[in-house]
C-alpha cells in the first residue's frame, strides 16, 4: 500500500512539473518535444508505419546496458526496432514513461534528452535516460539517433 501511495504521490508531483515546462519551451523546442511524443504515441501502439517516418533513413539506434555491473553497448538499426515491435505479442502492454525533457537546438541540430522509467503489462521493468538526436531536413524534424540506458534498480 505504501508504494502505492508513493507512486500516486509521484505521479501528482511529475505531472504538473512537466506541464509547466511545456509551457516554457520556444516554439522550435516545442517541436521537438512533439517529435518525441508523437514517437511514443506511435512506440506504445506499436504502429512500425508512423514511427519509420519520424526517422531520417541513416538513423542508428544505440543501448548502454549493465551486465555484472560493467557497461555494455548493443547496437540495433530502426528496422530492428520496427521488427521487434511488429513481433510483440498483442497481449504485450508496454509503456515508456518520460519523466522530464531537457532540449539543446544548434541550428538544425538538436538534442533531447529524457529519463524514462519503462513498464511492461504494468510492471516495472527497467529505467534510464534516452538521449534523441535530431536533424532538420526540409524544414523537418527526423529522429537520426537514438542512445539510452537500461538499468534494472528504480531511478
Amino acid at each position: 500500500m505504501k508504494k502505492i501511495i508513493l507512486f500516486i504521490l509521484s505521479v501528482l508531483f511529475t505531472i504538473p512539473s512537466l506541464f509547466a515546462q511545456n509551457q516554457a519551451l520556444t516554439k522550435e523546442e516545442k517541436e521537438l518535444v512533439a517529435v518525441i511524443d508523437t514517437f511514443f504515441a506511435y512506440f506504445h501502439k506499436a504502429d512500425t508505419a508512423n514511427i519509420r517516418a519520424l526517422f531520417h533513413p541513416k538513423a542508428t539506434l544505440k543501448s548502454l546496458k549493465y551486465k555484472e555491473n560493467k557497461p555494455e553497448v548493443s547496437e540495433d538499426n530502426l528496422q530492428g526496432l520496427l521488427l521487434a515491435l511488429a513481433n510483440l505479442p498483442k497481449t504485450t502492454k508496454i509503456e515508456e514513461r518520460l519523466l522530464t525533457y531537457k532540449v539543446q537546438i544548434d541550428a538544425d541540430l538538436a538534442t533531447v534528452w529524457t529519463p524514462y522509467q519503462f513498464f511492461v503489462n504494468d510492471k516495472f521493468s527497467h529505467c534510464g535516460a534516452n538521449a534523441f538526436t535530431l536533424v532538420k531536413v526540409a524544414d523537418k524534424w527526423q529522429i537520426i539517433a537514438i542512445i539510452d540506458t537500461r538499468r534494472k534498480e528504480k531511478c
